[in-house]
């Protein structure tokens, strides 16, 4: 068995070689656990308004949808610290992407002058990938390591382009661009935290329900 305080990267070893082994059976999972989350597609998440100078728009940012196209692509260990007796801790990085583009709907209401258009915009972002890190906790036996615990760490996503469609607004129509312009800046943040924290959450709870997992010393 190697003793605590030598070199970590042994360690790292064996839980990259669970990692690797358990990879398969997190792509299969991570699907389903979001939309179960009710992530794919999402109820409402923002509400608020937007002034356009010759009128408002009041809007609501929902209907989430593409986050259970998510595929890990690797998941393996950042850091370790070995210096315990008996059990590591440390970090591990996962990395995926998304087979499917990340949309949201924003239905609006256009107060200008003496009418008020329902407006619907869809949001797309597209090509998307995601990365991210979660602790974790395992144990040294007398002839096994046993990977039991992680904790829910942060993700960020990022994408290759954006785009948008616009219908509703009836004669204002040559307003389009400037509301979706403003609208998708305004709004794509608030849709990466959205899918940032989903994807944390549930890859963190897709492999906390597959632990505990060992590899012989």
């Amino acid at each position: 068995m190697m003793m605590p305080g030598a070199d970590p990267d042994p360690y790292s070893s064996l839980i990259n070689q669970i990692l690797s082994a358990m990879l398969p059976q997190l792509n299969q999972d991570i699907g389903p656990q979001i939309r179960q989350a009710g992530w794919d597609p999402s109820g409402n998440l923002v509400s608020g308004s937007q002034d356009f100078g010759i009128g408002t728009l009041h809007y609501s940012l929902g209907g989430l949808s593409g986050l259970s196209s998510l595929q890990l692509n690797s998941l393996s260990v950042s850091a370790l610290d070995a210096s315990n007796p008996g059990y590591l801790t440390g970090t591990m990085n996962f990395a995926g992407s998304f087979s499917s583009n990340i949309s949201a709907t924003v239905g609006a209401d256009f107060k200008i002058w003496f009418v008020d258009p329902s407006v619907s915009i869809a949001l797309t972002l597209k090509s998307c990938s995601i990365s991210g890190s979660m602790n974790f906790h395992a144990d040294i036996g007398a002839v096994i390591l046993k990977l039991d615990q992680v904790s829910n760490g942060a993700a960020s996503i990022s994408y290759g382009d954006s785009s948008y469609d616009i219908s509703g607004l009836g004669p204002f129509d040559s307003l389009a661009d400037t509301i979706g312009d403003a609208m998708m800046g305004l709004l794509k943040g608030q849709i990466q935290s959205e899918v940032s924290a989903a994807a944390s959450m549930v890859v963190s709870q897709a492999v906390s329900g597959i632990l505990p997992q060992s590899v012989p010393l």
